[in-house]
């Protein structure tokens, strides 16, 4: 099975016993990322794993729009869905997306 070949939620599960909970679906795959404004991955994240502290910048795979979220503690999972770890504005190191 390749990467590309898993199908999963698109989105994030709310949790009906704890609404403000949200379920993330268990990662297959992880990766050390290099960043880069231009490497878009083949499957989008389900999570990206920041071992770091700083800032990481990311393209949002849903709408397409650049964020960037800043102060991450190393050690934080990011439940994210992404298509790109930015290299302008990231300065967190030890990034490893989740798919």
């Amino acid at each position: 099975m390749t990467a590309s070949s898993i199908v999963r939620p698109s989105t994030a599960i709310a949790d009906p016993n704890n609404p403000s909970n949200v379920l993330v679906p268990n990662a297959s795959f992880a990766a050390v990322v290099t960043q880069s404004n231009a490497t878009v991955f083949a499957v989008p994240t389900i999570g990206v794993w920041v071992g770091g502290n700083g800032n990481v910048a990311v393209r949002m795979y849903g709408g397409q729009n650049s964020v960037t979220f800043t102060g991450v503690v190393a050690g934080t999972l990011l439940p994210i869905q992404v298509d790109k770890i930015l290299a302008t504005g990231t300065s967190s190191a030890n990034i490893v997306r989740l798919w």
